[in-house]
C-alpha cells in the first residue's frame, strides 16, 4: 500500500473527513485504479453527491451501491432497473426488498441476516437523505420484518433514537424488550433513551438490567458511572 493510498484510505476511513479524501484523489492520483474510484465514490456518496457517486459505482461496476444512490435520490425506477438486471446478491437481494415495502409490492421476503446487516445502514442513510417518506414505509412495515427477524424492533428503535425521533424509539424499543426480554442492547438503548430524556433514575434501572444480562456490555456501565457521578 503505497503513501498516497494510506493517506486518502486514512481520511476516509479513519478519520472521516470525506471531502479532505476527495481533494486528496482529485490532487494526487493522475491515474485511477478500481480501489481509489470505489473510495472516491463512497465518499461523494456520504457528503450527500449521489449522482457522481452513482456515476462513479457504474463505471467500476457496483450496481448495488450505484442503484442506492438512486433509492437516495428518490429515483425508485432508477435504482428497480438497475438491481432487477443484476445477479442476485444478498445486498440487491435487500434493495429490491426495500423497494417492495416502499411501493406496497413485496415481492422478495428479506432473510434474518439482511435485516441484520442492512436494515439498521438503510435506515440511517436514508435519515441522511431526508427520504422521510420512505423512513415511515419501512418503519411502518415492522411486524413484517419482525416475522424474519425479531431484533427488527430494536434496530429500528436504535435508529430513531439516533436521530432523535424519541417518542418513536421507546415504543420499538420497549416492544423489543418485550419480545427478547433477554435482549440486553434493547435495555442499554431504553437506558440511553432516558438518560437523554433526563430521567436519570430510570436511566439507571434500565442499564442494569442491561448489566445484569451483560456484565461485559462496557457501554451501560460507563453510563451508569457518569449517571452517579451527577446525581
Amino acid at each position: 500500500m503505497n503513501e498516497k493510498f494510506q493517506k486518502i484510505y486514512n481520511l476516509t476511513y479513519s478519520q472521516k473527513k470525506y471531502n479532505e479524501a476527495i481533494l486528496a484523489i482529485e490532487n494526487d492520483c493522475t491515474q485511477k485504479n478500481n480501489d481509489i474510484s470505489a473510495i472516491e465514490a463512497f465518499c461523494l456518496f456520504e457528503t450527500k453527491q449521489y449522482d457522481k457517486a452513482a456515476e462513479l459505482y457504474k463505471k467500476i461496476n457496483l450496481p448495488f451501491q450505484e442503484g442506492f444512490c438512486y433509492l437516495m435520490m428518490g429515483n425508485i425506477s432508477k435504482a428497480k432497473e438497475i438491481w432487477n438486471k443484476t445477479p442476485d446478491s444478498s445486498a440487491v437481494l435487500w434493495g429490491q426488498t426495500v423497494i417492495g415495502i416502499i411501493e406496497s409490492k413485496i415481492n422478495h421476503f428479506p432473510t434474518y441476516f439482511q435485516i441484520r446487516n442492512y436494515l439498521e445502514s438503510t435506515l440511517s442513510y436514508l435519515f441522511e437523505a431526508k427520504r422521510y417518506d420512505y423512513i415511515e414505509k419501512l418503519i411502518s412495515a415492522k411486524e413484517f420484518l419482525a416475522e424474519f427477524n425479531i431484533e427488527s424492533y430494536r434496530i429500528i428503535g436504535k435508529v430513531l433514537l439516533e436521530y432523535n425521533w424519541f417518542n418513536l424509539s421507546k415504543q420499538y424499543l420497549e416492544k423489543s424488550v418485550g419480545e427478547l426480554p433477554q435482549d440486553y442492547e434493547a435495555y442499554y438503548l431504553l437506558g440511553l433513551w432516558y438518560y437523554q430524556n433526563n430521567e436519570p433514575k430510570k436511566a439507571k434501572y434500565f442499564l442494569r438490567r442491561c448489566v445484569d444480562i451483560n456484565d461485559y456490555y462496557c457501554a451501560a456501565s460507563k453510563l451508569i458511572d457518569k449517571i452517579n457521578e451527577i446525581d
